[in-house]
């Protein structure tokens, strides 16, 4: 007599096993959304300490004779821009003007801020011209980023 799998077997594994790798891909699909989600919020935290030191470390205050020159980053839904602010005028006013992009940084995941007209600019002591939240969201999960009086941000 020949021992084999019947079919009823095979099919009963073969269900078995769908539904683990089922649970598995919703597993792994959620850990890297949550990888992802991490990286975008260490990477707008380093833009807004960038952003900040240069403004500390280059930055000139207008002193009647020379322009401010000071650093911010502008937010938009997927990108953020950093940019160099050149002007006698504080506060900047609305739009923006006198602003050079020195780089684009795209994300995957959907920004919104708080901040007054949506860009943040550190003065030459890093405080910040206006304090708010930038909200970093990747289907259904969110993180928010505070920004100090100080210019200090924290996860929170």
């Amino acid at each position: 007599m020949k021992k084999a799998f019947t079919v009823i077997e095979l099919l009963v594994t073969i269900s078995i096993l769908a539904i683990l790798l089922g649970i598995a891909s919703v597993s792994a699909s959620r850990y890297i959304n949550a990888q992802v989600l991490s990286s975008e919020t260490n990477k707008v935290v380093s833009l807004l300490n960038s952003a900040r030191q240069e403004s500390i470390l280059k930055g000139v205050e207008y002193n009647g004779i020379d322009n401010y020159l000071l650093y911010g980053l502008k937010f938009s839904n997927k990108q953020i821009e950093f940019f160099e602010y050149n002007s006698s005028n504080w506060p900047p006013p609305n739009p923006l003007d006198n602003i050079t992009t020195l780089s684009t940084t795209n994300f995957k995941s959907e920004l919104t801020n708080s901040f007054i007209n949506g860009y943040v600019i550190f003065n030459k002591k890093g405080f910040p011209n206006s304090i708010g939240d930038i909200t970093i969201k990747l289907k259904d999960k969110s993180k928010v980023i505070g920004l100090s009086l100080a210019g200090k941000p924290w996860i929170k």
